[in-house]
């Protein structure tokens, strides 16, 4: 006897109320990235003065942090639209996946910065 696997549907009603909510968040999402982009605007005007490496080292720390925000955003609105339960465990793993090795790169390149920040000091 062949066993069927059930895929576990997510209903019509959840997938629009997470698309309105997605809505809203996007809105909040946005003017967070707008007060973010300002806090770095002012903290890069603040150390123009101070040392080069040190504006380097926040602005990539800032970058990162804004890049990673993003990627988190548009992971919501991708299972936001998931239609069952497999795909939802497929677009999570490949987000984590993703995120595991954009985190590897943004340690690495960040150690790389402050290792040649170090010896300019």
């Amino acid at each position: 006897m062949a066993s069927r696997v059930t895929q576990l549907e997510i209903p019509h009603e959840l997938r629009v109320a997470a698309a309105r909510s997605l809505e809203q968040a996007k809105l909040t999402f946005d003017a967070y990235m707008r007060v973010t982009e300002e806090a770095a605007s002012m903290f890069e005007k603040r150390i123009e003065g101070g040392q080069v490496g040190t504006k380097e080292v926040g602005k990539k720390a800032i970058d990162f942090a804004l890049q990673n925000a993003t990627a988190a955003f548009e992971f919501a609105q991708k299972i936001a639209q998931a239609k069952d339960v497999s795909e939802f465990v497929r677009l999570l793993n490949e987000f984590l996946q993703s995120q595991m090795e954009v985190l590897s790169e943004q340690v690495k390149d960040l150690g790389e910065t402050l290792s040649r920040v170090q010896r300019a000091a």
